[in-house]
């Protein structure tokens, strides 16, 4: 295959490749739409209410200490591989 073939082949795939997401994206609202189509923002906002300070607390704890397990795990895995963390990413 010629490299002119080659570049055509790929011209056609980028072109290609931004309305697939936009397909995709459309179809993710498509079925968001349809999921929210029951939903009662108001008996929402009540579930919320009814909630206390302490289980929003404890919520809040949760989901922090997950995305410090995430920060953690990655820079595990940074120090397991090049043995040694630093801020430009390259090992010393």
């Amino acid at each position: 295959m010629s490299e002119e073939a080659a570049e055509r082949g790929r011209g056609w795939l980028h072109r290609l490749v931004p309305v697939v997401m936009l397909l995709v994206f459309c179809a993710a609202l498509w079925a968001l739409h349809r999921e929210m189509a029951h939903f009662n923002f108001e008996e929402f906002r009540a579930y919320l209410r009814g909630l206390s300070w302490g289980r929003l607390g404890l919520a809040l704890a949760a989901t922090l200490g997950g995305y410090a397990a995430l920060v953690g795990y990655d820079f595990f895995l940074r120090f397991a591989m090049w043995g040694s963390v630093s801020r430009h990413g390259g090992s010393r």
